[in-house]
């Protein structure tokens, strides 16, 4: 029997996660059965079952928003059957038990619905985004099953007497630094131009970038690898967005550093109403400081798309990278105005 949650188990293979193989085996001993261990397969396909297909790729270790699939059987002694049941459900677990079934194995983790969450938090990424496009040549056929949500604000709380917003959070991510090509973005005192239904206060689907004369703000990427623009090829640079294109500034803003998988970060962007932009990222556990830096940005503004002083949005979003597949948490994000 199928797991209700299967819908969320992965199409295409990622970082930490297995293949799922189902096999069948037909009457008088009708079974379905699942499996990630390859000693299992070898089991099953010597006592009469079939391999029928990959059913999808579910992760080996429980990672933030997952939950455990289980697997239950019961075996009837006067006709030699077993038969196996899969749900992500411990109280089905629990009545299954009592009911003369026993629990088998943790069969993997999923996320129970398609596009995951976890409390306190955020997963950024790109999966298989709008509608057509995860077939034909531009397609984000790489990626897995879900689309997870660009974090948009077009517009904040400003009180008077503040100039600056501050915009801090924690992040880590377990596979995203070291993995290839791919970067996110991370901006303030403006808000982003992003071409997706998916996402409210945007421009809308199928416009020109040219009408959204709001596509504007200050900020930092992420880079995986590192920025190969950037002299230095740090995995940080400075990007400063206006209407018509954007600036990526390197090693006269970075220091080059080097972030690391499985570790948590705590990133600080305050940009001013002057266009004085602060970063800093410091790691919490070692208390060391990855990124100090500050630079005037409204001079670097056309005069035909200025500094956006007037707004008062902030996003993270990931790049349209159709090359690889990671997961980037976000967590402890506070959005402020100071002084």
């Amino acid at each position: 029997m199928p797991t209700p949650a299967s819908s969320a188990t992965w199409r295409r293979p990622s970082n930490r996660t297995l293949r799922r193989f189902y096999f069948y085996k037909g009457p008088p001993e009708t079974d379905h059965f699942y499996t990630t261990s390859l000693t299992e397969q070898r089991t099953v396909l010597a006592n009469g079952w079939v391999f029928e297909r990959i059913e999808g790729y579910l992760y080996t270790t429980q990672v933030p928003g997952s939950i455990p699939l289980y697997r239950v059987n019961r075996f009837t002694l006067a006709t030699g059957d077993r038969v196996h049941k899969y749900t992500t459900s411990f109280l089905e677990v629990t009545n299954l038990v009592a009911a003369g079934w026993q629990l088998d194995t943790t069969a993997g983790y999923l996320y129970p619905q398609a596009t995951p969450t976890f409390a306190g938090g955020w997963i950024l990424g790109l999966r298989c985004p709008e509608p057509g496009r995860c077939t034909g040549p531009n397609s984000y056929s790489n990626f897995r099953d879900y689309y997870s949500p660009i974090l948009v604000s077009a517009n904040t709380t400003k009180l008077a007497g503040k100039t600056r917003q501050r915009v801090s959070f924690r992040f880590r991510s377990p596979d995203f630094f070291g993995g290839g090509a791919g970067h996110l973005s991370f901006g303030a005192h403006g808000r982003l131009y992003v071409y997706t239904p998916f996402v409210d206060l945007l421009c809308p689907q199928g416009a020109p970038q040219t009408n959204c004369t709001w596509h504007r703000g200050a900020g930092f990427i992420l880079y995986s690898d590192g920025c190969g623009i950037c002299g230095n090829n740090p995995q940080m640079a400075a990007e400063l967005f206006w209407v018509t294109g954007n600036k990526v500034s390197g090693p006269d803003f970075w220091s080059g550093p080097k972030f690391q998988n499985n570790r948590e970060y705590m990133a600080e962007l305050v940009v001013g109403d002057d266009g004085l932009m602060t970063v800093r990222i410091t790691d919490p556990s070692t208390g060391l400081v990855m990124v100090e830096e500050a630079r005037y940005t409204a001079s670097t503004f056309p005069p035909s798309s200025p500094f956006p002083s007037e707004l008062t949005g902030y996003w993270m979003a990931f790049a349209t990278d159709a090359s690889r597949d990671f997961t980037f948490y976000v967590t402890n994000l506070q959005v402020t105005w100071l002084p």
